[in-house]
């Protein structure tokens, strides 16, 4: 296939900006949490030195920085406008310990260096002298006992997205206007799928290549226009396998710590044959993680790096976790049952008494987390594996296993969020300027979709009103047309007890979200 024109990348994002809101993995608080299980020591985030490469809008550190006042923050991007609106967003909220740069990366000039390094959703994007600028950047900030965070697109996973994203750009390149590219890609993504499809009863194999096509599609047709522009039509998206990326870093003085996906690294989420096989033929971890893309058919990646004389064990440090607090991470089915994640969308059950226990108690804290000795101290009275005698051991070996299932994460710093309900509701503020569309950010580095209601009441959740007037100003939106409020028999309802149920019903989903702020001690 001949090479589709260039369609000015860097105009398009200054056209039609990448609407970057966080992302949850990228937070130092994490890196730091998987630098301590391999045995380092990292800086604590809440004073750490933090750089963000690719910032955009500032959809993802100014979370951070509001959450975390003693720590610093630095942004860059190349996009003037998206710099512009970076800069306006943190006057916004008042933030003294965050600055955002407008500069091309190779020309950044570092004041100091920094304990974490984030740089997502830029890596596979670039050319390739600007990945290399990326990681000599790297190899010039990072301080010594610092860690790194790329994303990147990866092999195999990529293969038959990368050969769609071809396909869609050969038909948009046709288009002149940004909005009609990704028009015309959606449309001929549809062809494509029904065009298959009326060949797959032919033979397995075009049945194949139909369902493949078919999940790609279904994929851009979930996303937004800015994300189809930028992912699917962008001049560069350059996959890599795994090992060829970590060929990369190391030629910059870089050395592998881990994935900001914990259980990403691990083969105890797969099928016990599947595990057992993996690790008996990968004869490093290196090996084993990139066996494991090849078997699950991974497609992104977020990997964490340190320097290379860093003194990386080769085993995790479970008591590390000595030091971490854990939260839950799912929810309790209604039948009470627990259920945990597995590779490939499946789920196991739980039945052990004492990972159901812990379970419970996360549940019973949430949104807040619990530290080891008070899990230790809610577990007291449930029974205990036969013959187990170090029950401290064993419960570190618990948790790794359902930090390894994503069932809980660890955290090395907490938010101080509100477990009951203020008489005067405070909203996290970063929630309050969010950009329509791309889900609400919580304290703890999470993005949630909220329902109408929630998301009318939130930016009145100021501190300075009460459920009174809470509850007038939904009477006033009812009354309006701004919100509509719907009765078990389908009709409307305004009156003043709907809007109060209303109220209570959306400061309650609030506070489970961890949106609302803890009160401030009086005086």
């Amino acid at each position: 296939m001949a090479a589709v024109p260039p369609i000015l990348t860097h105009a398009s994002y200054d056209d039609v900006p990448y609407e970057a809101s966080l992302a949850p993995r990228t937070h130092p608080q994490n890196a730091e949490v998987i630098a301590r299980l391999f045995g380092l020591s990292p800086q604590p985030a809440a004073s750490a030195r933090v750089l963000e490469i690719g910032c955009g809008t500032g959809g993802n550190l100014l979370p951070m920085a509001y959450s975390l006042p003693g720590a610093t923050f630095v942004g860059v991007d190349l996009s003037a406008p998206q710099v512009a609106m970076a800069k306006a967003n943190a006057a916004t909220l008042e933030l003294a310990n965050v600055r955002f740069v407008c500069a091309d990366i190779a020309d950044f000039e570092p004041e100091s260096a920094f304990d974490y390094i984030i740089c997502h959703g830029v890596y596979s994007w670039v050319p390739p002298e600007t990945r290399a600028a990326i990681l000599a950047l790297c190899e010039k900030a990072l301080s010594p006992h610092g860690v790194a965070h790329i994303s990147y697109n990866v092999l195999p996973g990529w293969h038959m997205r990368g050969a769609f994203r071809e396909m869609l750009r050969f038909h948009a390149q046709h288009f002149p206007a940004a909005a009609e590219r990704v028009e015309q890609a959606r449309a001929f993504g549809r062809f494509l799928t029904e065009a298959t499809a009326a060949l797959g009863d032919a033979s397995p194999r075009n049945s194949a290549y139909s369902t493949l096509l078919r999940e790609e599609f279904e994929l851009i047709q979930a996303l937004p226009d800015f994300y189809v522009l930028h992912e699917h039509l962008a001049d560069t998206n350059d996959p890599f396998s795994f090992l060829d990326f970590l060929d990369q870093t190391g030629a910059h003085g870089l050395r592998y710590l881990g994935d900001a996906a914990f259980s990403t690294m691990l083969t105890q989420n797969l099928p016990r044959e599947t595990a057992e096989g993996l690790d008996r033929i990968a004869p490093t971890r290196e090996a084993l993680e990139q066996y494991r893309d090849f078997v699950v058919n991974r497609a992104f990646r977020q990997s964490l790096l340190v320097r290379a004389g860093a003194p990386v064990n080769s085993q995790l440090d479970s008591s590390a976790i000595d030091g971490l607090t854990v939260r839950a991470s799912i929810r309790r089915q209604e039948s009470g049952e627990w259920f945990i994640p597995q590779a490939g969308g499946a789920s196991r059950a739980i039945h052990e008494p004492l990972a159901a226990g812990l379970l419970d108690a996360l549940a019973n804290a949430y949104p807040t987390s619990l530290s080891f000795v008070s899990l230790a101290e809610a577990l007291d009275g449930l029974p205990w594996p036969p013959g187990i005698e170090d029950h401290a051991a064993h419960l570190r070996a618990v948790l790794l296993s359902l930090f390894a299932t994503d069932a809980v994460e660890l955290r090395t710093w907490n938010p101080e969020v509100a477990t009951a309900i203020p008489d005067f509701p405070r909203a996290f503020r970063p929630a309050m300027i969010a950009e329509a569309g791309v889900g609400v950010p919580t304290p703890f580095h999470s993005l949630i979709t909220l329902g109408p209601s929630s998301a009318r009441l939130l930016p009145l959740l100021t501190g300075t009103s009460g459920k009174p007037e809470l509850i007038a100003a939904i009477v006033a939106m009812i009354a309006s047309g701004e919100l509509r409020i719907e009765g078990p028999d389908g009709s409307d309802q305004g009156s003043p007890d709907a809007a109060e149920a209303v109220v209570d019903a959306s400061l309650q989903q609030l506070m489970q979200a961890g949106l609302l702020e803890s009160p401030r001690p009086s005086g």
